[in-house]
């Protein structure tokens, strides 16, 4: 596949004219060979859109749980935080409200943690 690519790369020059990418690499391959560059780029392309597409899925069903490793921090780790996130005197209910907002696991840590 990395051969494909690079071969199709190195045919692209920007600042050519077609005439030049007709007379390039490719003008030595048979059409079968460029049938099988192009259904292997096409097989290539559709597999990436799986991937977003089952990304995406995740990502709607879970939208808490993509690109970041917050909800693997133990509990108590997280209330820590959220304590020394804040000095004491800028917390308001305001606040609070919103940080309960975030997720159930961050609701259960500003209900349950004391100093908050």
């Amino acid at each position: 596949m990395e051969a494909v690519l690079s071969l199709l790369l190195d045919t692209m020059d920007t600042s050519s004219d077609a005439k030049a990418f007709v007379g390039g690499p490719l003008a030595s391959l048979t059409l079968s060979q460029i049938d099988l560059i192009f259904s292997t780029l096409k097989a290539a392309l559709q597999s990436f859109q799986r991937y977003i597409d089952d990304q995406t899925i995740r990502y709607r069903l879970h939208p808490n749980t993509i690109g970041s490793n917050i909800h693997k921090i133990p509990t108590e780790l997280l209330s820590h935080i959220l304590r020394l996130s804040v000095p004491l005197e800028h917390w308001s209910v305001r606040r609070l409200q919103g940080l309960a907002q975030v997720s159930k696991r961050w609701k259960y840590v500003v209900t349950s943690t004391p100093e908050i």
